[in-house]
């Protein structure tokens, strides 16, 4: 009970602290982006209700169900909106990438839920307690790669390409840990690297108590 509570509450929870962490004279602002994202990540929800015979079926094909999942749990729900956002926002550019966390939380904060308790009962400790870390660690990688990489003055092209192979493959944490979690692979061919994954995500933001910085 209390780790399902944790799955379905971890990434409100971020977001209020997220909100909280901020300044009282610089964070209302937020609260139209938390709004959009929540409302985005409704109507992706009624998408998938409405229509449950689009429904993918996973096998044991690992490539399969990696693509599935990078593209219908990751790409779409996380970046497309979050473009979209970026695109109309008439906001500047620093403002625009403030923006990811609060709004991306959101949609999750709506989405996930769904995830894991349209799964078949029991569930895992997957579903409950790392595929919610694994989407959280991914929105705080990214919020801060964007953060860092529209504030810098880097100019090599070295340090750019690393830059971008980092991203990628925090991008692609979550859908090839749940690929290989769905393929039946050891346990330990998930459990190590996804916890590698967060110990890396936590140093980015400890001791700091802002996910902005």
């Amino acid at each position: 009970m209390i780790v399902t509570l944790f799955s379905l509450f971890l990434l409100p929870i971020s977001v209020l602290i997220f909100y909280l962490q901020n300044d009282k004279s610089n964070r209302e602002h937020f609260l139209l982006v938390i709004f959009l994202g929540a409302f985005a990540g409704s109507l992706f929800l009624t998408y998938k209700i409405l229509f449950p015979a689009l429904a993918f079926t996973f096998t044991t094909n690992f490539l399969m169900n990696f693509l599935y999942l990078l593209f219908m749990q990751v790409i779409l729900p996380i970046f497309v909106p979050y473009l979209i956002l970026y695109i109309f926002s008439k906001d500047t550019i620093k403002d625009k990438v403030s923006y990811f966390f609060p709004f991306t939380a959101s949609f999750y904060a709506v989405f996930l839920p769904y995830l894991i308790l349209e799964a078949e009962k029991p569930y895992t400790g997957f579903l409950l307690f790392i595929k919610p870390l694994l989407i959280l660690s991914l929105l705080i990688f990214t919020h801060i790669w964007l953060y860092k990489y529209t504030s810098s003055n880097v100019k090599s092209i070295s340090i750019t390409i690393t830059n971008f192979v980092f991203l990628i493959i925090a991008i692609c944490m979550p859908s090839i840990m749940e690929a290989i979690w769905i393929t039946n692979f050891s346990f330990f061919t998930w459990l190590i690297p996804s916890l590698i994954f967060f110990i890396l995500v936590a140093i980015l933001i400890i001791p700091k108590s802002t996910i902005k910085d």
